[in-house]
């Protein structure tokens, strides 16, 4: 009876996810660019490093002083100090830019990295916060990986075979670090002394027949799930490729995908939810728009409802970021050009069980009694094999309120009590949350309500 409930459950949740009208709002009309969004303050937005809002998109002040870059690639908030600003691109003279006080004055601040008759063309970058480790991967000289321990002041090249990086990430609990580039995907797991082509599966590009080297198709993106080893890479003219297994092996993702690929990311609360974006340097991709699967990949939609355009088939959707659950993207088309943010998917059922490679009643989340509740509320849940787990909050707009636990527990019954305060201690405000029960792929949420 238990399965039947949470099978129902699930069709529910995926009913309910499919039949809402995105919400669509133009943050910056008529710009085109790289988005970041300030960590700690989702109404701090930037494009291209100079163009920034402080109330979500309703004024924007541009500030160049010192910039230097004609070509943004990159932008990096520091999420130890949301006043230092990267910005890494093509330029003449510099190809990263600085800033110490939220963007308003930029210093050059790429001493260390190659500069060749094309000038700079450093295209992607990344930070190990809890390392303070910043990661730049340069085009110009034949492409190069490169490395900072002091905040971009001094740079250090760490290895120029195998690179022409289009996308850095960091996994931010392993420190493992990923580039997607010209020639696949690689990773590093000793902070960029040694890298690794992880490339089996993915699409081969070229063999050379004097030397037998196999030269793998360029990777545009890649996205990683949070405390997992599942990872995802946007492979141009190719679709969306995903690994279960941190690289070791790769599998096409693509059915109802329109080939050619530029970008990937992954919703942070229901880590189902992928977005990829069409922009491609091939012809079939260039006006592909924006897909979504809320599968995990295993299919894939259109998504422009709710789109302000007559021509939803002639769209192009680039830039793809990720925060606080909600998609910031860059949108141009015949009559629509600009920054655009997607509202953030509310979840609408209590149950959801995501596609795993575990079985999935190994894990089981009860719902929390009392509910509603008004000082706090006891939440249960059982553990048929020993696993890491995390138990987490999140509220309607999918931000991290609080997480009660995250350790490896061995198999039992076991409970926790939530007092409706967030990580800082304050009380949270009355309203609807939803504790989510993570075990390896298998993810589980209940709803909540909290009425003082």
């Amino acid at each position: 009876m238990k399965s039947v409930t949470m099978f129902l459950s699930a069709l529910l949740y995926y009913a309910a996810l499919l039949a809402q009208t995105p919400q669509w709002t133009l943050l910056r009309a008529n710009t085109s660019g790289v988005i970041a969004v300030d960590p700690s303050n989702s109404n701090i937005i930037y494009i291209n490093g100079v163009h920034k809002t402080m109330d979500g998109g309703l004024t924007w002040q541009v500030n160049s002083q010192g910039f230097g870059l004609f070509g943004p690639y990159d932008v990096i908030v520091d999420l130890n100090n949301p006043q230092v600003i990267y910005v890494s691109g093509d330029g003449l003279g510099m190809g990263v830019v600085k800033s110490r006080n939220g963007g308003l004055t930029w210093t050059k601040s790429d001493t260390g990295i190659v500069f060749d008759h094309h000038g700079y063309t450093v295209r992607a970058m990344a930070l190990d916060a809890k390392h303070n480790i910043l990661y730049a991967g340069d085009l110009a000289g034949g492409g190069g990986m490169y490395r900072s321990i002091d905040g971009a002041a001094r740079w250090e090249l760490l290895s120029t075979s195998g690179f022409n990086a289009k996308d850095l990430l960091v996994d931010e609990e392993t420190g493992i670090v990923y580039v997607a580039a010209y020639q696949g995907v690689w990773k590093s797991e000793d902070q960029g002394k040694t890298w690794t082509g992880i490339n089996n599966g993915l699409p081969i590009a070229y063999i050379n027949p004097f030397t037998g080297d196999t030269l793998y198709a360029e990777v545009w993106s890649i996205a990683k799930v949070k405390q997992s080893r599942t990872l995802y890479a946007a492979v141009g003219g190719n679709g969306i490729y995903k690994s279960y297994n941190a690289g070791k092996n790769w599998f096409s993702v693509n059915n109802g995908l329109i080939k050619g690929q530029g970008g990937v990311v992954i919703s942070q609360i229901d880590t189902n939810v992928v977005f990829a974006d069409g922009a491609s340097s091939i012809p079939q991709g260039i006006m592909s728009g924006l897909w979504r699967s809320i599968d995990g990949g295993q299919s894939w939609e259109r998504y422009h409802q709710g789109l302000p355009t007559a021509s939803p088939e002639w769209i192009v959707a680039k830039n793809l970021v990720i925060h606080d659950n909600a998609l910031y993207l860059e949108l141009q088309g015949l009559d629509l050009q600009g920054i655009y943010k997607l509202a953030p998917l509310i979840f609408t059922t209590e149950v959801k069980i995501k596609e795993n490679n575990d079985q999935p009643f190994n894990f089981y989340l009860h719902p929390n009694y009392p509910n509603p509740f008004k000082n706090s509320t006891k939440v249960n849940y059982d553990l048929k094999i020993a696993s890491h787990i995390t138990l987490k909050v999140f509220d309607l707009n999918g931000k991290e309120v609080i997480s009660l636990v995250e350790q490896w527990q061995s198999r039992g019954n076991y409970f926790m009590q939530w007092n409706g305060k967030n990580t800082e201690g304050g009380d949270v405000p009355n309203g609807i949350y939803f504790i989510q029960l993570k075990a390896g792929s298998f993810v589980q949420f209940r709803k909540m309500l909290l009425i003082r």
